[in-house]
């Protein structure tokens, strides 16, 4: 990787090489990503790492991110919580709330909504439903209804009538409820 010069390509070969890594020896590929010099391919062999990490072992995966660099820890933080909230999203709540001081907090709460859209929809849509940016809020709130709606019509159709649902949502839920 030493002689790759284009900036992208470095950084897509070092999230190649950190998926592979990770998958065989996380804790040598957390250092080996931290080692890389240049700053994307740094942050993106981190983020894999992480991410491979907490689906393996999420306290050894925490154990780590809390090492890293203020700024590294910006990147790693939504994917570890992204990570862990498709597997355990109670969890990640309780991770999540630990960081709600952070810079990246809204950034924090979009990945866990995001995470735990399928394995929590009604604790995506809480946190999804805390988002400041509309669009990320709709998007968000959007997904993790539709994905209640399916496995549960009853509570979604409880969530909406509990909780203000963005504009732009609110506008197919007539819809939706009508089946």
């Amino acid at each position: 990787m030493a002689t790759i010069e284009d900036p992208q390509l470095l950084a897509g070969a070092a999230n190649q090489l950190a998926t592979r890594f990770a998958k065989q020896d996380p804790s040598s590929a957390a250092q080996w990503a931290r080692s890389l010099e240049q700053a994307d391919a740094r942050t993106r062999a981190i983020n894999e790492v992480v991410q491979t990490w907490t689906r393996q072992s999420p306290e050894e995966a925490q154990g780590w991110i809390e090492t890293l660099s203020y700024e590294d820890s910006l990147s790693a933080g939504p994917e570890f919580v992204n990570s862990l909230a498709e597997q355990d999203a109670t969890a990640a709540a309780d991770w999540l709330d630990l960081q709600v001081d952070s810079s990246n907090y809204q950034q924090l709460l979009q990945k866990f909504a995001q995470g735990a859209t399928r394995s929590d929809p009604i604790l995506a849509l809480n946190y999804g439903n805390e988002l400041e940016d509309k669009n990320a809020r709709s998007r968000t709130v959007g997904r993790a209804l539709w994905t209640l709606y399916k496995q549960d019509k009853s509570s979604a159709r409880n969530w909406i009538q509990s909780n203000e649902l963005p504009e732009r949502v609110a506008r197919y839920v007539d819809k939706m409820l009508e089946d």
